[in-house]
């Protein structure tokens, strides 16, 4: 799987939010881990 931008993952995220406001911050929390994963492999590819 691979993660080309960030508007394609900001598309993503907001299709996989829940509707239930207590698990909002855990699932806000899950993706910021996954698009840091996303640019941090954005980084290596560049060596």
């Amino acid at each position: 799987l691979i993660f080309r931008d960030e508007p394609h993952m900001e598309l993503f995220s907001s299709s996989e939010r829940p509707a239930q406001t207590e698990r909002k911050t855990e699932n806000d929390e899950f993706w910021r881990h996954i698009r840091d994963l996303a640019s941090l492999c954005r980084l290596l590819r560049q060596f």
